[in-house]
């Protein structure tokens, strides 16, 4: 029963270590959109695989984080077409998680 316990607790921590690798790429992701628009890029040619590359992290992470931010209202994603939200986006990177 011992040895279930601790199982339990490592599933945890990994948990905790995923979610805060999350929260710190979905930071990454907001802050290079916003660079990217401020430019005045196209974000269209822009993919997940380019973006995980740029930002050195893998494409699950990215997705993830794409979704999230989604979620949260700071992006749009219509028939391969971005739009942007840039004053959520802002609130994301102000904000402490």
């Amino acid at each position: 029963m011992e040895n279930m316990r601790h199982d339990i607790s490592e599933y945890s921590n990994c948990q905790f270590v995923l979610s805060a690798e999350l929260s710190d790429t979905r930071r990454k992701v907001a802050d290079l959109l916003l660079h990217i628009n401020d430019i005045k890029a196209p974000l269209r040619h822009l993919s997940q695989s380019d973006i995980a590359t740029t930002l050195g992290t893998s494409w699950d992470m990215v997705n993830s984080s794409l979704i999230s931010l989604k979620q949260e209202g700071a992006l749009k994603i219509d028939r391969h077409k971005l739009a942007i939200n840039k004053n959520v986006l802002e609130r994301i990177l102000i904000k402490k998680d």
